[in-house]
């Protein structure tokens, strides 16, 4: 993960408008990962601390591992509050934890933008013995309205510095072994008005930004796109929110 954060231009965004995540999915993870009040974790690229929140009551420490200053800041302010809460400007390649600190390490959307070996090798360090990697990712259930996003984002997408992020799909053999990870995928809903539904899509890192000249036709695609498919101002949208759980491979 690099330092220089495809989010750092529209982090409040990104807090105020990121899908969140179900308690059954919430639940799943804290289960198969063995989560107890004697757990130390690590979120790494914890974000604006979406999946933070939901573990902070449960572990001991939770500790925040984010390089992006502002994002960071955001978990800061809302959960600096509870004692079990760190927040560190660290990568997933070099998360500045001492050597086999944590009983599990979570990530939350944001495998993709990791070094697969690098990051392997930095959780293999910071991990306990037997301690676990916990994975979850939100996407579009399969649908006219997630394939019309798709292109609208790729249409306007921004150049990342060239990264063009691999799927969680591929990446997952990269760190799990398949016969010892456990995988479960929950289904469920938003309903989103127009602020809510283009505030999810300027968060996305291909959007533009909104001092990009590119903005306002972004927007007026993407109204388009919600005035075909939503009924008195609200679009449903399906979404499948998915967790795997397991070692390290070795």
């Amino acid at each position: 993960m690099s330092k220089e954060s495809p989010y750092a231009d529209r982090a409040s965004t990104y807090a105020k408008h990121r899908w969140p995540y179900p308690p059954e999915a919430v639940e799943f993870l804290v289960d198969r990962a063995r989560i107890t009040a004697d757990s130390d974790v690590a979120d790494v690229g914890a974000g604006t601390g979406a999946l933070t929140e939901h573990l902070v009551d449960r572990a001991r420490t939770v500790t925040a591992v984010e390089p992006d200053e502002a994002m960071r800041a955001h978990a800061d302010r809302r959960l600096a509050v509870h004692p079990s809460y760190r927040g560190l400007p660290g990568t997933a390649e070099e998360t500045g934890l001492p050597p086999s600190s944590v009983d599990l390490v979570t990530v939350g959307q944001a495998l993709h933008w990791f070094s697969p070996a690098d990051a392997l090798r930095e959780f293999g360090r910071i991990l306990r013995p037997n301690g676990r990697l916990a994975v979850l990712w939100s996407t579009p259930a399969p649908s006219s309205i997630g394939s019309e996003t798709a292109r609208l984002l790729d249409r306007y997408g921004r150049l990342l510095r060239g990264r063009v992020p691999a799927s969680v799909d591929e990446l997952l053999p990269l760190y799990f072994d398949p016969a010892l990870a456990e995988h479960s995928t929950f289904c469920w809903h938003v309903d989103e008005d127009w602020s809510r539904f283009i505030g999810g899509l300027s968060s996305s890192a291909l959007a533009p930004s909104e001092k990009d000249p590119a903005y306002g036709p972004f927007c007026n695609d993407a109204h388009e796109i919600f005035s075909r498919f939503s009924e008195s101002g609200t679009l449903r949208i399906e979404i499948e929110t998915h967790v795997v759980v397991g070692p390290l491979l070795p």
